[in-house]
């Protein structure tokens, strides 16, 4: 553990000692400080150690499937971070499986998802599918810090960051504010999860066993069969079947035309398929292809017409509503990429955010950060950000939030905010809990689009430092004649 001690620093000296990962991304001291998460802190070494546990499962399968595709395998570690190498793992935004796909990015993948499978669950070809997506954003910026970021936040989404900051440098992007909190984080937990794992006995992992690789094999089965005869013919139980297949939604094989590739444990392949079509006899079949959209017609994986691995698929991704995840359109004002590189005329609206009042929030029993971004119009990221906390932090009750709010919000609300310099106090202080790493994941910003958790309905019972007491007075007397002029 003494390596961890000489990381502090983050020196080259102590990098040096250690075996690197062959994913080339930047060692900063953030990199460092979830090294010393993982490592350190029992919260970070049983995350890692369960995560490292259920890797085995699938180490064999994406390192190969990596190679394959002449990526990094210490990619393998991302899968980590987005899932901890849970293969139903779904994130409140719909992110699914080992690699987080959400919904349009699966497909655009060829992830097939109905109410009878979810591909994005199948850990082969959802591997097949992230190794193809990131060979693209690999292309596209030549770098992995950036390619790693796209994956997380957005591909449209990190173009457009790049085009307004000016730079191509993430860690330039991050220092800027121009990325997502989440993604900032994101890229060093990917390097420091991979920095461990290429250093198990250094840091104390050299005892943990991993679990061991799934020994399965295909069988196709006919369209409509229901798992629990496949189950019987290969004298296994249901419960083995649906392992053994996640992206199985339903009690039966998908309907189609064709027939289903489904896993099988590999020492019972040949049972199986000298069992099945003798119950298949007594057994019935369903196979209403009518209610299947047309193109789920193709029927099973086989038939599956897969994006050809020499395309790049990045223009197939759906556009971003917003420019970016940050700043509406609107502050941007209308850019149509034609402007040299001298003009500066958009300058000034890219800082109206900072130019709005800086105004002091005092935190109510059950405020939420989002809740108070919500309340004034605020992006919660930059929030967190004014207040040197996470955008899921906790808050305080009484602590004062840093707030830049607009002017016609500011009079709405009244005596709910005083200028800061009307404040004795500093800025919010988060939670124990905020200033701890939080390595598991995250929603994501997206893989091809932006995860966050459901906003909760702010609270009103926040109030800002008091303001002079002749104001609350002429308050409560202007609140005094209104009652008596109501009840004459």
């Amino acid at each position: 553990m003494d390596d961890v001690e000489d990381l502090d620093t983050a020196s080259s000296e102590a990098l040096s000692r250690l075996q690197l990962p062959d994913l080339p991304v930047t060692m900063t001291r953030r990199t460092i400080k979830y090294v010393r998460f993982f490592t350190r802190t029992e919260r970070g070494r049983g995350m890692f150690e369960a995560w490292l546990k259920r890797s085995g499962r699938f180490q064999d399968m994406v390192q190969q499937t990596l190679r394959e595709w002449r990526l990094p395998e210490d990619l393998i570690w991302l899968a980590m971070i987005e899932s901890g190498f849970d293969a139903r793992a779904r994130s409140p935004a719909g992110a699914v499986g080992l690699w987080q796909f959400m919904p349009a990015t699966g497909e655009v993948y060829g992830l097939q998802q109905n109410r009878f499978m979810d591909q994005r669950k199948n850990p082969q070809l959802a591997t097949q599918a992230a190794a193809h997506h990131l060979r693209d954003l690999f292309q596209r910026f030549s770098d992995w810090n950036l390619a790693l970021a796209a994956y997380n936040m957005g591909y449209e989404q990190l173009l457009s960051a790049i085009d307004r900051y000016g730079t191509a440098d993430f860690n330039e992007l991050a220092r800027q504010g121009a990325l997502p909190q989440e993604t900032a984080a994101y890229v060093p937990k990917i390097a420091a999860a991979a920095l461990v794992a290429n250093n198990l006995e250094r840091f104390g992992f050299d005892g943990v066993k991993l679990t061991r690789p799934v020994d399965a094999a295909e069988i196709a089965v006919s369209p409509g069969v229901p798992l629990r005869a496949l189950a019987k013919a290969a004298g296994v139980s249901t419960a083995t079947l649906r392992t053994l297949n996640p992206d199985l939604l339903q009690d039966r094989v998908p309907p189609g035309r064709g027939d289903y590739l489904v896993m099988v444990p590999a020492e019972s392949l040949a049972r199986a398929q000298a069992s099945l079509p003798a119950l298949l006899d007594t057994e019935p079949v369903a196979n209403d292809v009518s209610v299947l959209n047309p193109v789920d017609l193709l029927g099973g994986r086989e038939f599956l017409q897969r994006p050809k691995e020499d395309e790049s698929l990045l223009s197939l991704l759906p556009k971003p509503k917003r420019r970016s995840l940050r700043d509406p359109l609107d502050v941007l004002g209308q850019d149509t990429g034609d402007r040299g590189e001298d003009d500066q005329e958009l300058v000034p609206r890219r800082n109206a955010r900072n130019q709005r009042p800086l105004v002091m929030y005092k935190v109510g029993a059950g405020d939420t950060l989002i809740g108070v971004a919500r309340q004034f119009a605020v992006d919660v990221e930059d929030l967190a950000r004014e207040n040197g906390m996470e955008p899921d932090s906790r808050l305080r009750e009484g602590a004062l939030l840093r707030l830049r709010a607009r002017q016609d919000l500011i009079e709405k609300l009244g005596n709910a905010v005083a200028p800061e310099k009307d404040s004795t106090a500093g800025s919010a202080t988060p939670s124990k809990e905020s200033s701890t790493p939080r390595p598991e994941r995250p929603t994501r910003a997206s893989t091809a689009g932006t995860h966050a958790d459901t906003p909760t309905q702010p609270s009103t019972q926040g109030r800002a430092a008091s303001p002079a007491k002749s104001r609350e007075d002429a308050v409560r007397k202007e609140s005094r004649d209104r009652s008596r002029k109501g009840r004459s």
